[in-house]
């Protein structure tokens, strides 16, 4: 009940804030020049339309499901380091030597970037890149998990639900779950110079089902992080 009616006053503050936008907009736009600012007041008077209608609505992804040719399909997943600010999602995903990550996309047949704010380890480099935009653009979002399929549509949201379902465990905030516990044999393996065993720790190998297993051709993981 608290929570409904916390969520009415934010709808009540948004709407108060919208209508006080709308009104500033058509007071300077009744103060521009027709002649000489057409462009300015068309715009002004798109973005008042989207205000009053309720903004745009929230777009639907369209597919091809009358083919079995390969499509792309992607979907970001919040990393919650603002529910949980002091831990490590970063790194728990990456795990030792990017390791976690790439045995992710290994299992699942799917390409995953670490992107967003907080994906650059230099802070300082990643506020210079920032403002380059371009293929930087990301830094401006929340920091997030871009997860990409290309295979026959079926197959993509197959692969898309199994990552997400083992990508999930890694958005969980716990030190001693046995993602953590098999990462830290990971490093001990490495710092012995021996090769760790795969699979061990998350129930032996096989990971994703026939036909779902090493993407076609994905890149080694994209993450800032490294």
């Amino acid at each position: 009940m608290a929570q409904q009616q916390q969520q009415q006053q934010q709808e009540t503050s948004l709407g108060e804030a919208s209508s006080s936008l709308v009104e500033a907009m058509k007071s300077e736009i009744s103060q521009l020049d027709a002649n000489c600012q057409p462009h300015g007041i068309r715009l002004l008077n798109d973005e008042v339309k989207r205000i009053e209608q309720g903004g745009p609505k929230k777009q639907v992804p369209l597919v091809e499901a009358h083919h079995n040719r390969p499509q792309a399909v992607a979907l970001k997943v919040k990393i919650p380091v603002s529910d949980f600010p002091k831990f490590n999602f970063v790194g728990k995903l990456l795990g030792p030597k990017g390791m976690s990550l790439k045995r992710l996309q290994e299992e699942t047949g799917t390409k995953m970037s670490i992107l967003g704010k907080g994906s650059m380890r230099d802070k300082g480099k990643e506020d210079e890149m920032r403002k380059e935009g371009g293929k930087y653009a990301h830094l401006n979002e929340d920091l997030h998990l871009l997860i990409e399929v290309y295979s026959e549509i079926s197959d993509c949201y197959a692969r898309l639900s199994h990552a997400l379902s083992e990508v999930q465990k890694y958005l969980t905030p716990e030190y001693n779950d046995e993602i953590t516990q098999q990462q830290m044999q990971e490093m001990n393996y490495m710092s012995n110079g021996s090769q760790p065993t795969r699979g061990g720790g998350r129930g032996g190998p096989g990971g994703a089902p026939p036909g779902r297993g090493a993407p076609r051709g994905a890149p080694a993981p994209r993450a800032r992080y490294s």
